[in-house]
C-alpha cells in the first residue's frame, strides 16, 4: 500500500458450501493491524464480485479502475473518508 492510499483487501474462495468473500481494511501504514474484516458466504463467484463491487462503490471508488492483484485476491483503493447516502 502506498503512503497516502487506503485500500480494502479482498479474497474470494470456493469451498464445499459455496463461495466465500472476505473483505478487510488494514490500519493505514500498518501491515499487521486490521480495522475490520467482513466475511460473506455466497452461492456463486458472480455474486461475490457483485457484492465486492457494491461495497467498493459505497467507499467511493469504481471497482474496475482501482483494483490491484490477480484473480480472486487483491486490493481496491478507496477514499479515506467515504460518504454514504441512504
Amino acid at each position: 500500500m502506498r503512503d497516502l492510499d487506503y485500500a480494502l483487501h479482498y479474497d474470494i474462495s470456493c469451498g464445499i458450501h459455496g463461495y466465500t468473500l472476505k473483505v478487510w481494511e488494514p490500519v493505514p501504514h500498518s501491515s499487521d493491524l486490521i480495522l475490520y474484516k467482513l466475511q460473506y458466504r455466497l452461492n456463486s463467484e458472480e455474486a461475490a464480485w457483485a457484492l465486492l463491487s457494491t461495497l467498493v462503490n459505497f467507499m467511493g471508488s469504481p471497482i474496475s479502475s482501482t483494483m490491484t492483484g490477480h484473480g480472486r485476491s487483491g486490493e481496491v483503493l478507496v477514499r479515506p473518508t467515504p460518504t454514504l447516502t441512504l
